[in-house]
């Protein structure tokens, strides 16, 4: 499970380790399954997503009159949608608002009101105050890699075209598996992303209060190349001792130590352990 992932994250079990996990055979279709209970007992994919959409659609007709007295559902259904392409990217009310037709302040409103419905996560950007050449605009993450997927048209068939449309899917579900984990593992951790002036980026990033910090970066395919712990070593450099370990999660067998506190894992390891 998750929470048992964190603690040997933030503990440092890690060190040292290298051992054969396995492949992960339903990898794919846990990522397309999501979360969602009711969607969670439909067998077949198509019905699933079809289910998936139709559940953003009534978020938009019925939640958005009740919880903001908005009348243009139209456009709140098309934000879920713009939402959903933007999953993993910095935040632009910008380009929100100009894409529907809305003020800056409109579409940081609506934002927030598919946060307050549990389909998004404005994800902050982590920093020190010493630094000023990092990037300090919140990411936008999709809560649901099953919804995300629906929303986006990407099924069995189109992933094994284009394995590269794994991608989102995966940080978005890694995200949402760590988001719940942490409310299990009474820890108090921050989930944060990293990204600087330089284009040097972690996906995810794990804070505690007095400052320990965790680096993952999530991998869709199974080979990890040294530059695939770029991000993660300049966040070792910038955080010095604070910084406990850094992890590249990835659809391989194996658990290895590349560098100094970095190491590459089988996503597998999140569920498994």
């Amino acid at each position: 499970m998750a929470p048992r992932f964190i603690e040997q994250m933030l503990s440092g079990n890690f060190v040292g380790t290298k051992r054969e996990i396995g492949r992960t055979d339903n990898f794919v279709e846990r990522v397309l399954l999501g979360g969602y209970p009711v969607a969670q007992t439909m067998n077949e994919l198509p019905i699933r997503q079809r289910w998936l959409r139709g559940y953003a659609a009534m978020l938009a007709k019925r939640d958005l009159s009740d919880v903001a007295r908005v009348n243009k559902a139209n456009q709140f259904a098309r934000l879920i949608k713009l939402a959903a392409t933007a999953s993993g990217q910095l935040l632009n009310f910008s380009k929100f608002g100009s894409q529907l037709n809305i003020d800056s302040k409109t579409s940081d409103r609506w934002l927030t009101l598919l946060e307050n419905l549990f389909l998004i996560r404005r994800v902050p950007a982590w920093h020190q105050s010493s630094r000023k050449r990092l990037v300090k605009s919140e990411k936008i993450q999709f809560l649901d890699s099953g919804l995300l997927a629906a929303m986006l048209n990407i099924d069995t068939e189109s992933i094994q075209a284009n394995r590269h449309l794994l991608g989102e899917l995966l940080e978005c579900f890694v995200f949402s598996e760590l988001l719940k984990a942490t409310s299990l593992a009474d820890k108090q951790l921050t989930l944060c992303h990293y990204r600087d002036m330089e284009k040097f980026e972690v996906d995810i990033v794990l804070e505690r209060p007095f400052g320990e910090v965790v680096g993952i970066e999530v991998k869709s395919r199974a080979t990890i190349w040294p530059k695939d712990f770029r991000g993660l070593k300049r966040l070792q450099e910038i955080s010095g001792n604070r910084f406990v370990c850094g992890v590249v999660l990835h659809d391989g067998e194996r658990i290895k130590q590349m560098y100094p506190g970095l190491f590459a894992m089988p996503i597998k390891m999140l569920w498994e352990l």
